[in-house]
C-alpha cells in the first residue's frame, strides 16, 4: 500500500500525457495516410475522395480518427479502388486496407489465394481445390470455382505463369469475388507499400482481364 501511495501521483499525472501522445500519434498517422493516398491518386490519374467528419457513432467508428479517404479510377481500363474495409462486429472488428481491380467475365466463384499451413492442414480432412496439374502453381495457390472445367480453361498456362511470377511471393494479393485484390490488416500509410501493391496489380491486370 505504501508503494502505491508513493507512485500514485506519478501514475495519475502520466495518464493524461499518454492519452495526449496517443491522440497526436493517431493524428499524424492519419495525416500521413491522407497525404500519401492523395499523392498516389495525383501521380496515377485517379480521383481522391477525402473522408467525412470523424464520428464515434457510425459503423466506421473503428477508423473515425484515422480514415484516409478513398481513391478510385481506372487501371489498365479496369475499375480501380483503394479504400478501408471494416470486418466483424464490436470488439472483433478488424480494419483492412483494400486495393482492388475489378476483373469482368471471370468464371463464377473463381478464387485464387496463397497456400498456407492452415489450408494444407484442411486438405488432410478432405477439403478440395481445383488442381491445374502444374505442380509449382498448385503448391503455391489454392484455386476454387463453381465450375472447375471453366476455371481450368480460363487458368491456362500463360495466366498461371503470370500469376505465379507476379504475385507468387506477394502474400497480400489474391484473386477473389471478381477482383484482383491487395489486402492488409491495418491502415496502410506507407507510400512505398502502396506503390508496390499498385505496380503488382497493374502488371497482373494485363494478364487476367478479358482477351
Amino acid at each position: 500500500m505504501a508503494f502505491w501511495d508513493t507512485i500514485e501521483p506519478y501514475v495519475i499525472n502520466i495518464i493524461p500525457v499518454l492519452i495526449l501522445a496517443a491522440l497526436i500519434l493517431t493524428y499524424l498517422r492519419r495525416k500521413r495516410a491522407r497525404e500519401n493516398w492523395q499523392a498516389l491518386a495525383h501521380k496515377h490519374g485517379f480521383t481522391y475522395h477525402p473522408p467525412g467528419p470523424p464520428s464515434l457513432f457510425s459503423k466506421r467508428a473503428t477508423v473515425a480518427f484515422q480514415d484516409p479517404g478513398e481513391v478510385t479510377g481506372q487501371l489498365e481500363g479496369l475499375p480501380f479502388r483503394l479504400y478501408i474495409a471494416i470486418y466483424g462486429t464490436s470488439k472483433d472488428r478488424h480494419v483492412f486496407t483494400i486495393m482492388s481491380v475489378e476483373i469482368p467475365d471471370l468464371p463464377p466463384g473463381l478464387t485464387i489465394y496463397h497456400e498456407n499451413a492452415f489450408l494444407k492442414f484442411t486438405k488432410l480432412f478432405g477439403a478440395q481445390d481445383v488442381a491445374t496439374g502444374d505442380s509449382e502453381f498448385d503448391a503455391a495457390f489454392v484455386v476454387k470455382g463453381n465450375d472447375p472445367a471453366r476455371v481450368l480453361t480460363w487458368l491456362d498456362g500463360s495466366r498461371r505463369r503470370a500469376i505465379l511470377n507476379i504475385i507468387g511471393a506477394e502474400k497480400d494479393i489474391d484473386i477473389r469475388e471478381g477482383y484482383l485484390q491487395f489486402q492488409k490488416g491495418r491502415v496502410v500509410d506507407n507510400s512505398e507499400m502502396l506503390e508496390k501493391a499498385l505496380e503488382r496489380l497493374k502488371a497482373l491486370a494485363t494478364h487476367v482481364k478479358p482477351r
